[in-house]
């Protein structure tokens, strides 16, 4: 019911598709609107550079609370997926 009530009053994408196959990239390409060959984090060890700004950091800057919570080795804050959360990124084992 939770779920059906957020989809009644915000926007349901029938049609989705991603940028790549795997979970680094295709984080990185949602969090920053650029696709993997444009935001380059295609490799392990690699992070968004830090002229590429993300969702959470344009959210921010408008004034908007963030926060993150990650729940796979590819979505740690290393990789600067948890840039702009002004509450840290956090393993969600250790949500309160």
């Amino acid at each position: 019911p939770s779920i059906d009530a957020l989809a009644r009053h915000g926007v349901v994408f029938s049609r989705a598709s991603s940028t790549t196959s795997w979970t680094l990239p295709a984080h990185v390409s949602m969090l920053t609107g650029l696709d993997a060959e444009t935001h380059g984090v295609v490799d392990d060890g690699l992070a968004i550079p830090a002229m590429i700004r993300t969702i959470a950091e344009r959210a921010r800057a408008a004034g908007v609370e963030t926060a993150g919570v990650y729940s796979g080795p590819y979505l740690q804050p290393v990789y600067g997926l948890g840039r702009g959360f002004r509450r840290p990124a956090m393993p969600a084992r250790q949500l309160p």
